[in-house]
């Protein structure tokens, strides 16, 4: 029984198991976060592909510039 209450009273590896609640919080916040944001993100990295392919496809049928 003596051994069942040291047992109880051993607070040593509170720390590491608080850190460890908190670290496994923060990676289901940025898991649920990514999820959240991924369609929105992929519209816009679509966007900006499509807008930069239409610019140099202007660009290539307007032909060569002349600078001075």
């Amino acid at each position: 029984m003596k051994s069942l209450h040291g047992l109880l009273g051993d607070q040593r590896g509170d720390s590491a198991i608080q850190y460890a609640l908190v670290a496994g919080l923060v990676s289901v916040v940025v898991l649920v976060g990514s999820l959240a944001l991924r369609e929105p993100l992929i519209e816009l990295y679509t966007d900006v592909g499509n807008q930069a392919g239409n610019a140099l496809s202007e660009d290539a049928e307007a032909g060569p510039t002349q600078d001075r």
